[in-house]
């Protein structure tokens, strides 16, 4: 698994205080996430995009193509994360 999978920050709203609490629930890959039902503090609506947003990354990971983390939050705070 690709280090990339541990990370969230990428998503748009999710920040660095998100990513520590999906962290602390258990949730510290891309897979658990997508499995994971109900998170706490993510409404079911967000979820769905999150998981599509994620499941979009996960195909373009195995394609070997990187843009499409940063097409929905494109900023230099993501950039100087990863």
């Amino acid at each position: 698994m690709a280090m990339i999978q541990n990370t969230f920050i990428f998503i748009n709203r999710i920040g660095n205080k998100k990513e520590q609490d999906l962290y602390k629930q258990g949730i510290t890959t891309w897979e658990r996430f997508l499995e994971t039902q109900k998170i706490f503090g993510i409404s079911d609506k967000r979820k769905q995009g999150y998981d599509a947003h994620l499941t979009a990354a996960k195909k373009a990971l195995f394609q070997e193509d990187m843009g499409i983390l940063f097409l929905t939050n494109p900023t230099s705070r993501n950039l100087e994360t990863l």
